[in-house]
C-alpha cells in the first residue's frame, strides 16, 4: 500500500473562546497565498499562471514547508479572504493565522512555510442557490432578510410568547440570541413551561401551514410559511440554550425548513461536498488547466519531483477544517494516482483535521486509496 498521509491530529472538540479581533478588519490574504475556486474551476481572482507563479515564488525562495489551509462549510469567500488574517488574544497571544503558518524566525527573520488558501465558495447562500436552481438569489437573500428581522424586531408574538418578549425587551446587536437564553433562566418553572408549550404549538401550526403550502404549489418555497417556521424553530433553540449564534442557528432551521426537510438538508451538505470534488476534474491540458484542485497537484508533482532529483526536502501540510476535511480527502485519493502524479504517489503528507466533517466510512476510504 502506498504511504501519502504521515501525521492524522483529530480536533473533535474545539471549546469557544471570547476572543478579541484585533485590527486586519479590510486586510486579506495577500497576493501569492491563495487559490479561489468556483464550482471547483479558477476564477478571475486566480488564473493558471498565478498557480504556476506561487510554485515558482516556492522554488527561487527554496521554502521547505508549504502550509495548504481548507475551510469548511458556509464560509463566504470574503470570509475566507479576511479570517486568516485576524489577530486574536485570548491570553497575550497576537498572531492571525496566517502568521501561524508563515512561522517566520525572529533571528533570522527568515519565514520557514509558506502558506496557500483555498478559498472554493461554499458559503451559505451560494450553496443555496446551487441546490435551488429554479429560484433566483434575490428571492432567497429576501427570505433570509425577513427572518432576520422578524428575530431581531420581535413581531407576531402571541399569548405568553408575547410577554415574554416584552420582558427581553430590545435585543443587542451582539449575541442577541443569549437575551432569550438569559431571560428564560429568570423565569419560574410553571411559566417556563407554558412559554415551551406555547413555542411547539406555534411551530407545529406554523409547519403544518409549510407544508399544506408545499402540497398545493409543488416546487415552490413558500418563503412566509420558512419565515414563520424558522422564526419559532429559533426561538425555541434560544431559550433552550441551543443555538450556535444568530446567523448560524437561522442557517440551520432554513436548512431544515425549505422543501422537504431531510433532502434539502442531505442536498445541501452534498452540494458543498460535491464542491470539494469538482476542483479534480481536468481538462486535459496541464499548463492551461482550468481545475483548480488539478492545477495544484500538476505543480505540486513537478517542485516534488525538482526537490527529489537535488536531495532537498520539501514538507506539505494539509490543515482542514468542517467540511474542508473532505476536501482533503479527495486531494489525498487523487495525488495517490501513479499514472498522472508519479512523484506525489510515495509522497508523505502531513495532515491536520479540526472539527472533521467527512464521516469514519469516507476516511476508512481515503485510507484504503491513499494510506
Amino acid at each position: 500500500m502506498k504511504k501519502i498521509i504521515s501525521l492524522i491530529c483529530f480536533l473533535i472538540v474545539i471549546p469557544t473562546l471570547t476572543v478579541s479581533m484585533k485590527g486586519c478588519e479590510d486586510e486579506k490574504v495577500p497576493d501569492g497565498h491563495y487559490i479561489h475556486l468556483s464550482e471547483g474551476k479558477l476564477t478571475d481572482n486566480t488564473t493558471r499562471e498565478d498557480i504556476s507563479n506561487i510554485f515558482n515564488k516556492i522554488e527561487s525562495e527554496n521554502v521547505q514547508i508549504v502550509v495548504a489551509h481548507f475551510h469548511g462549510g458556509l464560509v463566504s469567500s470574503n470570509a475566507a479572504y479576511k479570517n486568516p488574517m485576524k489577530k486574536i488574544d485570548p491570553a497575550g497571544f497576537n498572531k492571525s493565522m496566517f502568521e501561524v503558518y508563515e512561522d517566520l524566525d525572529v533571528d533570522t527573520g527568515k519565514k520557514r512555510a509558506y502558506p496557500i488558501f483555498f478559498i472554493w465558495e461554499s458559503d451559505f447562500l451560494t450553496t443555496l442557490v446551487s441546490m435551488l436552481g429554479d429560484l433566483d438569489e434575490a428571492k432567497i437573500r429576501e427570505i433570509y432578510k425577513k427572518i432576520k428581522n422578524k428575530i431581531l424586531r420581535v413581531k407576531e408574538a402571541k399569548s405568553i410568547i408575547e410577554e415574554f418578549l416584552n420582558e427581553v425587551g430590545p435585543l443587542p446587536l451582539k449575541d442577541p440570541l443569549n437575551a432569550y437564553t438569559e431571560k428564560y433562566r429568570t423565569w419560574s418553572s410553571t411559566k417556563q413551561r407554558e412559554l415551551k408549550e406555547e413555542i411547539e404549538r406555534e411551530i407545529e401550526n406554523a409547519t403544518n401551514e409549510l407544508n399544506n403550502c408545499q402540497r398545493e404549489n409543488p416546487g415552490a418555497v413558500c418563503p412566509d410559511e420558512v419565515v414563520s417556521v424558522v422564526y419559532y424553530r429559533v426561538l425555541q433553540r434560544s431559550i433552550m440554550g441551543r443555538h450556535h449564534r444568530l446567523t448560524v442557528t437561522m442557517q440551520e432551521e432554513i436548512w431544515n425548513s425549505v422543501k422537504d426537510a431531510s433532502k434539502v438538508a442531505k442536498d445541501g451538505w452534498g452540494t458543498m461536498k460535491c464542491n470539494t470534488v469538482f476542483p479534480f476534474d481536468n481538462d486535459g491540458t496541464p499548463k492551461e488547466e482550468t481545475y483548480g484542485g488539478t492545477a495544484f497537484l500538476i505543480e505540486l508533482n513537478d517542485l516534488v519531483n525538482k526537490r527529489q532529483q537535488q536531495q532537498q526536502d520539501i514538507r506539505v501540510i494539509l490543515v482542514g477544517h468542517s467540511t474542508g476535511v473532505v476536501f482533503i480527502c479527495n486531494l489525498l485519493e487523487e495525488a495517490a494516482k501513479e499514472d498522472k502524479y508519479p512523484s506525489l504517489a510515495n509522497f508523505e503528507f502531513d495532515v491536520i483535521f479540526e472539527a472533521p466533517a467527512c464521516t469514519f466510512e469516507r476516511f476508512s476510504h481515503t485510507i484504503d486509496v491513499a494510506g
